[in-house]
């Protein structure tokens, strides 16, 4: 049987982009997952009971305390040792979940515990939850936690990381764009962005500082060689794949041990999540007037003939939030992860700083 691939994060890094048309879709790989809320993949997903098996295992990779996973250990290893790898295909698990402390709120867990009760998977009671949130797990214990069942189960077979980074400063805004909602649900009241920015520059936050860390590349980089050894993690830039796609894939595909003009076929000019950006790359969310004008037919067909500037304008003068840098906020996030991304640059002896970090 073929190495265990295990795509780990980081989100925002095209990583449904690749759920979508590469690993669910060539015909070398067994892809088992781990979807959870999006219809559209759960629906294409072609090995689903394995997924639920998955979601059950890393509800307790994620959630539950150190004495209740202990208590457990023996049943999550007997689970992952019903999950049927094949023996002439790359055998490939995709979960960005494991690097998004946006995943760390109550609110998650309930919504996860609620699907798998659902589909008739249950457990002994909602007691197994960490009791306290404010203290996420670090990504340490979640790499340990994932790599002792893995090596206890039936399947013998090397597990090989797959780590996808992208400049912090570039993904830290792309992450709260799209998890706003959720780190709201962590922090247990609304946040901004500016005021993120804020509590990171003055390190007055536990939470923030928890969340930050999740992106502290060289110490999670560590982390992961220290669990699965250095031949078998391996870090692709997301910058890379945007800078020359067909070169990046097959590269990958080389790595997945999986025939590269296939990869290409399936990966050319594929962008998922695609997020309209204001030309100084700023984002924006809708007010809830705009939510309601975007569903009305008459303004529809005007803001297909208004012009495009003041369409901006409008938009983004009745925004619930403009998320963007200014020099100096840039500035701080950069500065922040300087001194980690210099030590994983000797680390890897790769000069990050040519590519944006």
């Amino acid at each position: 049987m073929k190495n265990i691939f295990i795509n780990i994060g980081y989100p925002n890094t095209a990583s449904t982009s690749f759920k979508r048309n590469l690993y669910n879709n060539h015909s070398e790989i067994n892809y088992l997952g781990i979807e959870k809320g999006r219809w559209i993949d759960i629906l294409n997903l072609k090995n689903k009971e394995t997924n639920l098996l998955l979601l059950y295992v890393n509800y307790y990779i994620l959630h539950s305390s150190i004495k209740i996973f202990e208590n457990n250990f023996k049943n999550l290893v007997s689970i992952i040792s019903l999950i049927k790898f094949e023996e002439t295909k790359t055998n490939l698990i995709s979960f960005t979940g494991y690097l998004n402390p946006a995943r760390q709120s109550k609110q998650q867990a309930f919504s996860e515990y609620n699907t798998l009760k659902n589909n008739n998977y249950n457990f002994e009671s909602l007691e197994l939850l960490r009791i306290d949130y404010d203290l996420f797990l670090d990504p340490k214990d979640i790499f340990s936690r994932l790599n002792r069942l893995f090596n206890a189960s039936k399947h013998k077979k090397k597990i090989k990381i797959i780590l996808f980074l992208r400049n912090q400063t570039d993904l830290f805004k792309s992450f709260y764009n799209h998890f706003n909602i959720d780190l709201e649900k962590v922090f247990n009241r609304p946040i901004t962005f500016k005021k993120i920015i804020k509590q990171i520059e003055n390190s007055s936050n536990i939470k923030t500082n928890k969340i930050i860390n999740y992106f502290n590349y060289f110490k999670v980089y560590n982390d992961l060689v220290s669990e699965f050894k250095e031949d078998n993690v391996e870090i692709f830039f997301y910058e890379k794949f945007k800078k020359n796609n067909e070169r990046f894939i097959i590269y990958f595909s080389n790595f997945l041990e999986i025939n590269q003009n296939e990869s290409i076929k399936l990966m050319k000019n594929k962008i998922e999540n695609r997020v309209f950006r204001h030309k100084d790359g700023s984002f924006h969310k809708d007010s809830n007037l705009i939510l309601i004008l975007k569903k009305v037919r008459f303004i529809k067909n005007i803001s297909k003939i208004m012009n495009e500037n003041f369409k901006n304008f409008f938009i983004k003068f009745l925004s619930r939030e403009i998320i963007k840098y200014s020099n100096y906020e840039k500035k701080i996030i950069y500065n922040f992860y300087q001194n980690s991304n210099e030590k994983l640059s000797n680390k890897i002896n790769i000069n990050l700083k040519k590519i944006g970090y």
